[in-house]
């Protein structure tokens, strides 16, 4: 009879429109899990981007403090090798002052000498 076959039909539509319901509920709550996991890759990847960033900075930080120390520890060497030139100077000018100290001595003799010598051509005239 047709009411039956009418009712049968409108049974399966309703079947079919609940179906296309569901997978449409399902498509939905599908969509907002991946729109859920992607909101959750996007924070990730900026939490990534925010590290990467930072041991960036870090390893800036760590090249600025290496290169000071390099430049401190020339500094050093540099004031080092010219305390040793001062030091090596020091002991020239040292050496030359014993020098002329001898010399003065050798000098100072030879005059007293020399004064001693006119002293006895003097009495002997």
């Amino acid at each position: 009879d047709i009411n039956t076959l009418y009712d049968k039909m409108q049974l399966e539509n309703d079947s079919h429109h609940s179906k296309l319901n569901d997978f449409d509920i399902e498509a939905e709550n599908t969509f907002l899990e991946l729109q859920q996991i992607s909101d959750e890759q996007n924070k990730l990847w900026t939490e990534i981007e925010e590290r990467a960033a930072k041991i960036k900075q870090l390893g800036q930080e760590r090249a600025n403090l290496i290169s000071k120390h390099i430049i401190r520890k020339q500094e050093q060497e540099r004031r080092k090798e010219d305390h040793r030139i001062l030091v090596q100077r020091q002991r020239e000018h040292l050496q030359g002052m014993a020098h002329l100290k001898e010399f003065s001595s050798q000098a100072l003799h030879l005059g007293q000498e020399v004064c001693d010598y006119i002293t006895k051509m003097e009495q002997l005239l």
